[in-house]
């Protein structure tokens, strides 16, 4: 396969809206197919997509890259795809029990990713994956800090995404082949290997990148998976340990 040219980061809060439907997803492009010739990267930042799927994505960097259909795609979003080790669950059967999963006949939340996520535990003891103890990034097995709620947006990427998985290679489980692969990143630890900014700050990175603006930190999120996806793609490429393949991987972080 060879080196990727575009790059797509997608970062949500994992909100519903008050029809109890998930939110907007933000949304980065990063174009690099003319960067090699010593042109500047084409950065689109600031989109959204309404649901996570091959059609929605192709409409969306259709509007900027007239011609991508035999340019591979990585796409890095803020998402968990895999569980821990013990728990012995291949990612598949995560994927098939997320499609008709409701709790208490809501599809989407906070409270339906907790029970979800639980529902695969085998004790009160919550385990955690070797690549979030690397990072010390949350549990999605955790409802709180909300904030730093990874199950309610994972689960919401899971599900659609079982809908269509077929139309992605989900790195590091699968061989990257077809055109769009899709990675697992991680924002907060973006912001500071790359950027060694380690409080998620728009004043510091309007310092660092004068050009780009963005509304919020959401937006600036979906920037740094896009960004770290270019720069940390020579991973795709690597063979990648068993663990990796049975839990998962965060994009970027070295293996240990």
């Amino acid at each position: 396969m060879t080196p990727f040219k575009i790059f797509l980061g997608i970062d949500q809060t994992g909100a519903t809206d008050q029809k109890g439907k998930p939110k907007k997803l933000n949304c980065t492009l990063i174009d690099a197919q003319n960067f090699d010739e010593g042109h500047d990267l084409q950065v689109y930042p600031g989109l959204h997509l309404e649901h996570l799927n091959t059609s929605a994505i192709k409409d969306l960097i259709k509007i900027h890259i007239k011609d991508f259909k035999n340019q591979p795609v990585l796409i890095c979003i803020d998402t968990a795809f895999g569980l821990p080790l013990e728990l012995n669950v291949h990612y598949k059967k995560i994927f098939e029990k997320a499609v008709h999963f409701q709790f208490n006949e809501k599809p989407f939340g906070a409270l339906t990713a907790y029970q979800f996520f639980n529902s695969f535990l085998k004790s009160d003891e919550i385990v955690k994956r070797k690549v979030d103890q690397i990072t010390k990034a949350n549990s999605v097995f955790n409802l709180t800090p909300f904030q730093k709620n990874i199950g309610c947006g994972s689960f919401r990427s899971i599900k659609e995404l079982a809908l269509n998985l077929n139309d992605f290679d989900l790195w590091p489980f699968e061989l990257t082949k077809k055109q769009f692969v899709m990675a697992e990143g991680y924002p907060s630890y973006n912001w500071k290997k790359l950027l060694k900014i380690k409080n998620r700050s728009l004043i510091e990175l309007k310092k660092k990148l004068p050009t780009l603006n963005f509304e919020n930190v959401d937006q600036a999120d979906s920037f740094i998976l896009a960004l770290g996806a270019l720069k940390y793609q020579k991973q795709i490429f690597q063979k990648s340990p068993a663990i990796a393949k049975k839990e998962g991987w965060i994009l970027g972080v070295p293996y240990e």
